[in-house]
């Protein structure tokens, strides 16, 4: 048989269904779609990454200013005024009005939709003194005492185990976050001081960052399709580059920010974040402490002990320094065995309390490296304020200054002094 013969017998065979064996696709095929199915999973995922983080940190700021703006609204009422707010008409028309148009400039100024306290009456709520739009003013003059129809069940929950809460909703004008702060009045009524804040602002801060993550993944991928094309190697190389990329700056953030032995805020970056607490603060004037805590006879430890023993000591006081901080506090190291802890919020007599449980947990922790165990003390300088005057360079001037009381006084001790 001749090769043409043959070529058409083949042809034929294929034409009847015949099994014929297919070419197998260019390996540059083969090269270029599994990176691209891979890095578009990392795409998405570093999209939804981005979305996350940015959710998470702007509501921990809008937390923040809510609570802010919260605490400070019975301090624009009569001492009396939750007192006296126990039923329909027991609080004056005119002293409603006024209460109204405090509440409404704070408001404004304070960047909140809506501002108010709340009474709990029978199995529900009614609004004590609430911000009142124009057109709520318009379609009722008294809003005291009107009941406040569906609120969120983490508001009772709030009242019932005196816990500040937090919730986010929507409804037809749009989404918002709320705080519930449990207050209670000069004879022992309970009620809640709330803020409200639209959620506009997060969910266009966070597309952006979505929509800023997608497109610098896919700049990063048709920078690399050149590479994917020329072969294996070339792909690998690029998807070592962008993790790389990833991996440091990551890592280059987290060591801007934070101290590398304790894993504290640094000083610049701990001093940055109370002053942009304090600025908040200053707005209501709201009361606060800054503590400076020193290891004592430290340099005895690194004496006697050796600084790695000293290492192991200070990260053990930050790991309770740590342990101590609520989420609205900062936590840095000044510098050396001397750390920091920011407590917005905070009566004198609360930072003390802080303070000084500080140090009987640190006196009770036994400190063990390389078989050798110690226990060591700590003194604490804590400058308190009513209202913020001064940035955070100034407060550490005062916990300094009651710092080195305390250590005159015979150390493991603390000193408050109001700023």
């Amino acid at each position: 048989m001749t090769d043409n013969n043959q070529d058409l017998v083949q042809e034929h065979e294929g034409l009847a269904g015949l099994p014929v064996e297919q070419p197998p696709p260019p390996s540059f095929i083969r090269i270029f779609w599994l990176p691209v199915i891979l890095y578009a999973g990392f795409v998405l995922l570093f999209v939804y990454w981005a979305g996350a983080e940015a959710e998470k940190e702007a509501l921990a700021d809008l937390d923040a200013r809510l609570r802010v703006a919260a605490v400070a609204l019975p301090g624009m009422l009569a001492s009396d005024f939750h007192d006296r707010a126990i039923a329909p008409g027991s609080v004056g028309i005119d002293e409603e009005l006024k209460n109204r148009e405090r509440f409404n400039r704070y408001a404004a100024e304070a960047g909140m939709i809506y501002v108010y306290t709340l009474v709990q009456f029978r199995d529900g709520f009614c609004f004590s003194s609430p911000t009142v739009t124009v057109e709520e003013a318009q379609e009722r003059r008294s809003w005291f005492f009107y009941p406040y129809e569906n609120p969120p069940p983490a508001f009772m929950k709030a009242l019932q185990t005196n816990t500040t809460q937090y919730v986010s909703y929507a409804d037809e004008w749009g989404r918002f976050r709320s705080v519930a702060v449990p207050m209670t009045s000069p004879s022992g009524r309970r009620y809640l001081a709330c803020a409200d804040i639209q959620l506009q602002e997060v969910h266009e801060e966070i597309r952006q960052r979505q929509q800023f993550a997608l497109l610098a993944s896919l700049g990063f991928m048709l920078l690399g399709v050149p590479f994917l094309l020329a072969g294996r190697q070339a792909v690998a190389i690029y998807a070592r580059y962008s993790l790389g990329i990833l991996s440091r700056n990551m890592k280059l953030k987290r060591l801007a920010e934070h101290d590398s032995l304790t894993g504290l805020l640094n000083r610049v970056s701990f001093f940055r974040v109370v002053d942009q607490r304090i600025l908040m603060m200053r707005q209501v004037g709201a009361q606060g402490a800054l503590l400076m805590i020193d290891i004592d006879d430290f340099k005895e430890i690194n004496s006697r002990h050796g600084h790695l023993f000293g290492d192991e000591v200070l990260l053990g006081v930050s790991h309770i320094l740590r342990q101590t901080a609520r989420k609205q506090d900062a936590a840095g190291r000044y510098g050396g065995e001397e750390l920091m802890l920011f407590l917005p919020d905070a009566s004198a007599d609360a930072a003390r309390s802080v303070a000084e449980r500080l140090c009987a947990q640190v006196g009770e922790m036994p400190f063990t490296f390389q078989g050798r165990t110690i226990r060591c003390t700590v003194s604490i300088g804590v400058a308190h304020f009513t209202a913020p005057s001064d940035m955070a360079m100034g407060y550490a001037e005062v916990a300094d200054n009651a710092l080195r009381q305390a250590k005159r006084h015979g150390k493991n001790n603390v000193v408050v002094l109001g700023a």
